[in-house]
């Protein structure tokens, strides 16, 4: 087996080796791979800090020093050189792994497949545990577009939104809802919910930003949208079913 670096900004994980097999998952820059079978230009593995497994492009992959901070911008823009003028090479996303190589207080160098290029220094952290409030982190990605198997903030599905945003608060939990419904302790009904308890139906995961307030990557609004919760269990339940469970990380 082999560990690699993931090196384009964002790389698709498929079920197949071939571009038109169904997103299942999304791997991040500078994310480490390991990959143990190549077949008609795709490497098979799995994510380090999760085992995802499934298929990349090749070409979305190699090579790159260990990262040792993350993006904690929404967006961020790579650029050749330290100038706001500067052509750009990569837009990343919050939650992507760099290598900083050398840094000052206005621009960092990071380490690129090309060589280096520059963000600025205040869209990056160095520690393992970026955010105290998990669910002002949900907040953040509210009104980015709904994206099947997304994971980033260029899109991003229910329990990626939960899982990227938990990660960054120090907390590593399953990619999908359905391990995700494990996490924490139960709740016995949701009037003992609370900010930052998990609410799960078959297939989909959301957050309580309060006691009546429900925030969620949905393919109703097709973005990350809050709503009063007695008007989502309303509606999800005609969908899906009724709740499945009830968690506090």
């Amino acid at each position: 087996m082999t560990r690699l670096s993931i090196t384009s900004p964002l790389a698709a994980l498929r079920f197949k080796p071939t571009s038109v097999a169904t997103l299942e998952n999304e791997c991040l820059w500078g994310e480490q791979f390991e990959v143990d079978d190549y077949q008609n230009g795709f490497a098979h593995g799995k994510l380090s800090h999760d085992g995802y497994e499934g298929w990349v492009d090749k070409r979305s992959i190699g090579q790159m020093p260990d990262s040792n901070a993350r993006v904690i911008a929404l967006m961020t823009h790579v650029t050749r050189h330290s100038d706001i003028k500067s052509n750009g090479l990569y837009k990343l996303s919050i939650g992507a792994h760099v290598a900083i190589l050398d840094s000052d207080k206005k621009f960092t160098k990071i380490a690129t497949p090309e060589g280096f290029g520059f963000l600025p220094s205040v869209h990056l952290s160095r520690k393992k545990k970026i955010f105290d409030d998990w669910p002002g982190v949900v907040e953040r990605f509210y009104g980015i577009p709904y994206k099947w198997g997304g994971r980033s903030a260029f899109g991003i599905d229910c329990s990626g939104l939960v899982q990227i945003c938990m990660n960054l608060s120090g907390h590593c939990v399953p990619r999908d809802s359905g391990p995700q419904s494990s996490i924490g302790v139960a709740l016995k009904s949701v009037d003992m919910l609370e900010r930052g308890d998990l609410i799960f139906w078959r297939g989909h995961v959301g957050v309580m930003l309060n006691r009546k307030e429900l925030i969620h990557a949905n393919a109703y609004h097709m973005a990350v949208m809050s709503e009063p919760l007695a008007t989502a269990l309303k509606r999800i339940e005609k969908e899906v079913g009724p709740i499945t469970a009830l968690r506090r990380p």
